[in-house]
Protein backbone atom coordinates (compact mmCIF):
# COMPACT_ATOMS: atom_id res chain seq x y z
CA UNK A 1 0.00 0.00 0.00
CA UNK A 2 1.39 3.31 -0.63
CA UNK A 3 1.43 6.72 1.32
CA UNK A 4 -1.59 8.17 -0.56
CA UNK A 5 -3.40 4.56 -0.63
CA UNK A 6 -3.28 4.56 3.17
CA UNK A 7 -4.13 8.24 4.07
CA UNK A 8 -7.28 7.82 1.74
CA UNK A 9 -8.33 5.31 4.14
CA UNK A 10 -8.16 7.73 7.08
CA UNK A 11 -9.51 10.99 5.62
CA UNK A 12 -12.84 11.97 6.29
CA UNK A 13 -14.80 10.11 4.02
CA UNK A 14 -12.58 6.92 4.23
CA UNK A 15 -13.52 3.44 5.67
CA UNK A 16 -11.61 3.22 8.79
CA UNK A 17 -12.84 7.04 9.91
CA UNK A 18 -16.46 5.81 9.96
CA UNK A 19 -16.72 1.36 10.27
CA UNK A 20 -13.64 0.14 12.33
CA UNK A 21 -13.57 1.32 16.10
CA UNK A 22 -11.14 3.94 17.67
CA UNK A 23 -10.60 2.28 21.01
CA UNK A 24 -12.31 -0.18 23.17
CA UNK A 25 -13.74 0.91 27.13
CA UNK A 26 -13.53 -2.26 29.80
CA UNK A 27 -16.97 -2.31 31.08
CA UNK A 28 -17.29 -4.06 34.49
CA UNK A 29 -19.96 -7.59 34.83
CA UNK A 30 -19.88 -9.90 37.89
CA UNK A 31 -19.38 -13.06 35.84
CA UNK A 32 -17.39 -12.09 32.64
CA UNK A 33 -13.10 -11.99 32.71
CA UNK A 34 -12.94 -9.31 30.32
CA UNK A 35 -15.82 -7.33 28.93
CA UNK A 36 -14.99 -4.47 26.17
CA UNK A 37 -17.18 -2.06 24.26
CA UNK A 38 -16.26 -0.53 20.78
CA UNK A 39 -16.65 3.24 20.38
CA UNK A 40 -15.50 5.41 17.67
CA UNK A 41 -14.60 8.72 17.32
CA UNK A 42 -18.03 10.28 17.38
Amino acid sequence: MTPIQASRLSNQRGYFRYWMPYAYVALPHPTLKHGYLPVKRR
